[in-house]
């Protein structure tokens, strides 16, 4: 079987994962804020959209070994050393991932949304860096890859926006586990919801720009 075009299978499969299960995500976002449904029902869609986030996660870390070896093979100088340390990366990135998933409100998954966080910023400033270094080369890689790691780039800030726009959530039920329905609840909730859906509606923007980065390759002049 021929690697590239498994991994390419792979990048694709990993695409749909993530930007399905966003949409899941979203759909759920939307039915959670609605003040009509019991406060039972509100937390099971809270708890359902958190579930189904883990895939787009899972997604975003695959994406960085995967795409990387594609673009290794079609011509970015990455050395094997330099691959191997990126799939190791991506491996314990990954499981963080999982285990703040897992730990999410104890002490243990407070430690880790911090290291999270400061992995996520260096993460955003390297890749966009990276790309933005190979466009101003322009010999070293074509101008719609280097556009492709810069937007990967961007998708580290947008997962900090997300987190940050939907921590309000959390106590927002607990306030509405506790006076019940109000304005000022709904509010709360309300805008912290919307505020994540503009993040992550940015995100899905940003994801179609990669795809079709990826798929048409077009000329582009650095």
């Amino acid at each position: 079987m021929d690697r590239h075009a498994l991994l390419v299978w792979v990048h694709i499969l990993l695409f749909v994962f993530w930007l399905g299960a966003d949409l899941g995500v979203y759909i759920a976002a939307i039915w959670v804020k609605k003040p009509g449904r019991s406060l039972a029902e509100r937390v099971i869609l809270l708890q359902l959209a958190t579930a189904i986030d883990l895939a787009p996660r899972v997604a975003f870390v695959l994406m960085m070994p995967v795409g990387l070896t594609l673009a290794s093979q079609m011509g970015l100088p990455i050395g094997g050393p330099a691959l191997l340390a990126i799939w190791l990366l991506a491996l314990v990135w990954l499981a963080g991932v999982l285990t703040l998933a897992k730990a999410h409100g104890s002490k243990l998954g407070q430690v880790l949304a911090r290291i999270q966080f400061g992995f996520l910023l260096v993460g955003g400033f390297v890749f966009m860096a990276s790309g933005i270094a190979l466009l101003m080369d322009g010999t070293v890689a074509p101008a719609w890859l280097a556009w492709k790691i810069i937007l990967y780039g961007v998708i580290f800030f947008l997962a900090i926006g997300i987190d940050l726009a939907f921590r309000p959530v959390g106590p927002a039920f607990g306030r509405l586990a506790a006076e019940g329905s109000t304005p000022s609840v709904e509010a709360a909730i309300g805008g912290a919801i919307n505020m994540s859906l503009v993040v992550v509606t940015t995100l899905y923007l940003v994801l179609l720009a990669i795809s079709f980065l990826g798929a048409v390759k077009p000329e582009m002049t650095s």
